[in-house]
């Protein structure tokens, strides 16, 4: 899966190659994403804290096309871009009732004192950092002239996208609730740098346009294929209350799909 669209990219070079300059086109569109929603996952280690949203900022997406006219409406060729996806932070919390849990406290003037918790809060903040992306594509499109100087058009685009993303800061924060528990001596943090990798995947789209004389405005769905690998350190804070926590998952999967609003411009 992961070749096919190299090797067709590389199909289309000759017929490029070999092409008159009148047959040659070659587009420049910038666009952004109005809807981009994310497979969820998180990096937590709460097993019922509330999950991420799935949602990413809108930003600017930047796109080069290089099209040769097989007929006079239909038309074929490579292109390249530059998606950018914004991030959002997030905030997870998760209580754990201690009903008569003792902790033992221990210092160097009394030796140990029990102290009795109602709860734990446990708290963790961290951003939640999407990928950009740079797509390489096959790119096909179907004019469908209306009226002088105004075409309709259907494309599709089938490619590998490269993924990258940045670390995140993760952090941690558990509170302890009980009449004989005092801050600071009840809270514990814990800060710890996440670094991730983005594995690279398929890219695909369809999109539906509009075209007056050189200048174009499309409306399209894309989808970016991906997977995130990540380590977060086990925690040694709170041994008592973490044990009851599941382990983390490694590497999960984290498609994007984006309905895209671009305009452009052909020379």
């Amino acid at each position: 899966m992961k070749i096919k669209p190299l090797v067709l990219a590389i199909s289309a070079m000759p017929v490029l190659a070999t092409a008159s300059v009148g047959d040659i086109n070659l587009y420049t569109k910038v666009g952004t994403d109005i809807s981009s929603r994310f497979e969820s996952f998180k990096i937590s280690h709460l097993a019922k804290s509330a999950m991420p949203k799935n949602h990413s900022k809108s930003s600017i997406n930047l796109f080069l096309e290089s099209t040769y006219s097989l007929t006079d409406n239909t038309e074929v060729g490579l292109g390249i871009g530059y998606v950018k996806r914004k991030g959002q932070n997030h905030v997870g919390q998760q209580e754990f009732l201690r009903n008569a849990w003792e902790v033992l406290n221990r210092d160097q003037s009394n030796g140990a004192d029990i102290h009795k918790i109602d709860k734990v809060i446990v708290k963790e903040e961290y951003k939640v950092n999407r990928y950009s992306s740079i797509p390489l594509y096959v790119t096909l499109k179907q004019n469908f002239p209306l009226i002088q100087g105004i075409d309709l058009y259907l494309k599709g685009d089938m490619g590998y996208a490269f993924n990258k993303s940045k670390s995140t800061a993760y952090h941690f924060l558990s509170t302890l609730i009980g009449k004989d528990i005092q801050s600071p001596n009840g809270k514990e943090r814990f800060d710890a740098l996440v670094k991730t990798k983005l594995n690279h995947g398929l890219y695909y789209g369809i999109a539906l346009g509009v075209q007056y004389k050189n200048l174009l405005a499309e409306v399209g769905y894309y989808h970016t294929n991906a997977k995130i690998a990540y380590n977060l350190n086990k925690l040694s804070l709170l041994t008592k209350t973490l044990e009851l926590l599941p382990p983390l998952p490694q590497k999960t999967s984290y498609k994007n799909d984006a309905i895209r609003l671009s305009v452009g411009f052909r020379f």
